[in-house]
């Protein structure tokens, strides 16, 4: 009877210290297989807003703040509501600002595109610390992510 119970102790011992390791493992493998498939969706849309920055040059816009630009569309996917805040800048370069959500109280998250590399240094501050894509006219927003030095992960929340 006791070789019984010992090895039903070894086999639970065994089980317990087996489940987390197997857990970090699935973590582990999950995050493999989905940071790739970020990459590449955030490749896809850099490309859609350099495209979308040539159709939006072709549009001639005047230097300033163009908010509720409707998209045509093929990019209208890139914002929840097919609009984008767009900012020429007096030397024609552009600053996109994409919603991808739009929450209560107009909080929002999205992308903010500029067509003219941004270096992360370059970027100034919130009152909370958090960084900001340093363009006038663009809608109060805080980086979440620096996708590279022309995509921005963005957002706002009021709280």
């Amino acid at each position: 009877m006791t070789d019984v119970t010992d090895l039903m102790r070894a086999r639970q011992t065994r089980t317990r210290v087996m489940r987390p390791l197997l857990i970090l493992a699935l973590i582990a493998m999950i995050g493999l297989i989905a940071w790739p498939n970020r990459q590449a969706r955030n490749r896809a849309l850099e490309k859609s807003c350099r495209d979308l920055v040539v159709w939006l040059k072709l549009q001639h816009l005047e230097a300033g703040l163009h908010e509720d630009v409707a998209l045509p569309t093929s990019f209208a996917p890139l914002a929840q509501n097919g609009k984008a805040t767009v900012v020429v800048l007096p030397n024609g370069e552009l600053a996109i600002c994409l919603k991808a959500s739009i929450g209560f109280h107009q909080n929002w998250s999205g992308s903010i595109y500029v067509s003219s590399p941004i270096q992360e240094t370059d970027l100034s501050h919130d009152y909370y610390g958090r960084p900001v894509v340093p363009i006038d006219g663009l809608p109060s927003h805080f980086v979440s992510e620096v996708v590279s030095k022309h995509l921005f992960h963005a957002g706002f929340d009021l709280n």
